[in-house]
């Protein structure tokens, strides 16, 4: 038989509830603690970024303030790869003092793109900066060099394509300014497709280049499949010798002449 006054309220001891609010301060002092004397911005996503020239820039500025109530040191910074470019920041920052470190990360073939900074501070401790983005390329097929001289005789032009499909290239169909001759060799597989960031094969082709009779500008565009033609700037002062008109008008006295195999229209075999 239960003899309790049915109004009589149960006391609970208040301990429990004292001891989860102090794990609870416990738990945010900790988490401060951990995220060091510098806070701020340290993840910058530009999202998708459509691109029409190669290569292309992207810029973030990341501020950082000195949250403790001492001076925090900045021992070194460094790149996280050699698509990213920063500004070091000064090597001091006081208490409650702002820096800004601009960052720039280079977007060149489609697909997800990340770089970033590395900040090493006083103690040990470091900070990461990280820049990323989605890379639509509006032309998957560059030329290089572009514009092109026909002067310089320094490399011979090549052209990289990204390609979605598992097969090779088709051969490229080519027009030129009148009197400009352009050959294009077989693709060959440059870098296979990576499906984790969204990014196509990439074929390279090499180009023979010969001048026309007469010096003056030009263009060459080149269109492969059902995508974007690119069309590249030639210029030239120099005429065509009249004894060797299908000598190239950009030669590399390091690199293997181009062949009968290199400008036959088979497609590559992948590898």
């Amino acid at each position: 038989m239960n003899d309790q006054p049915p109004n009589m309220r149960i006391r609970r001891p208040l301990w429990p509830a004292a001891v989860v609010v102090v794990l609870l301060v416990g738990l945010v002092v900790w988490i401060l603690t951990r995220s060091g004397p510098l806070q701020g911005q340290t993840l910058f996503d530009a999202g998708s970024v459509r691109i029409e020239t190669s290569p292309f820039l992207v810029h973030h500025d990341f501020v950082l303030t000195n949250v403790s109530d001492a001076t925090v040191n900045i021992d070194g910074a460094r790149a996280t790869c050699g698509c990213t470019e920063f500004v070091p920041p000064d090597s001091t920052i006081e208490p409650g003092e702002s820096i800004v470190i601009p960052v720039s990360l280079k977007l060149e073939m489609s697909g997800r793109k990340k770089g970033g900074v590395v900040l090493m501070l006083n103690g040990g401790s470091q900070i990461n900066l990280v820049m990323a983005a989605t890379v639509e390329r509006a032309y998957p097929l560059s030329i290089s060099p572009n514009p092109m001289d026909l002067t310089a005789r320094i490399v011979i032009p090549y052209m990289d394509l990204e390609w979605p499909h598992d097969g090779p290239p088709p051969v490229s169909k080519i027009e030129a300014t009148e009197g400009l001759v352009v050959e294009a060799g077989r693709w060959k597989l440059k870098a296979t497709a990576n499906s984790s960031n969204g990014r196509p094969a990439i074929w390279t082709s090499k180009m023979r280049v010969t001048p026309p009779r007469s010096i003056g500008p030009g263009s060459i565009t080149v269109q492969v499949g059902n995508l974007e033609p690119t069309t590249v700037e030639v210029i030239w002062t120099k005429p065509a010798p009249s004894e060797t008109p299908a000598a190239s008008g950009l030669v590399d006295p390091g690199a293997s002449p181009l062949t009968t195999a290199d400008t036959a229209p088979a497609e590559a075999p992948v590898g």
